[in-house]
């Protein structure tokens, strides 16, 4: 029985990573194509600096703990603050179709880990 739950909590835990790269690989992209001038409305400058300088280090913050998390409780932790954070922040934004794919791509991977969680216990 108990080869059973573990195969089943590594299964949310696998899905769980595979939502998280997804949304590491969407900030990242947003990052670069925010460089790149590729995003209308985002102005010149500072603004744009930043945002690609916050959008690459979401992305990599989520990469890097969901890497770590495979052998360190307190880095998936971390990384479900970081996905609950994303997610109340993206709702301050002005929200458009891909706000809602994101958003839901962030939530999706938050709800498996908290289910992963509370099987692990």
């Amino acid at each position: 029985m108990d080869n059973q739950k573990d195969k089943k909590t590594s299964k949310l835990k696998r899905a769980a990573s595979i939502l998280v790269y997804l949304d590491a690989a969407a900030w990242i992209g947003f990052g670069i194509a925010s460089i790149l001038g590729m995003i209308p409305g985002l102005p010149e400058g500072p603004i744009r600096w930043g945002t690609a300088a916050l959008a690459a280090a979401a992305g990599g913050a989520m990469l890097i703990l969901d890497f770590i998390s495979r052998r360190k409780d307190w880095a998936l932790y971390l990384l479900m603050g970081l996905l609950a954070l994303i997610s109340l922040l993206s709702l301050t934004d002005q929200v458009g179709l891909l706000d809602w794919v994101s958003y839901a791509i962030n939530l999706a991977a938050l709800v498996l880990l908290i289910i992963y969680l509370r099987q692990q216990s």
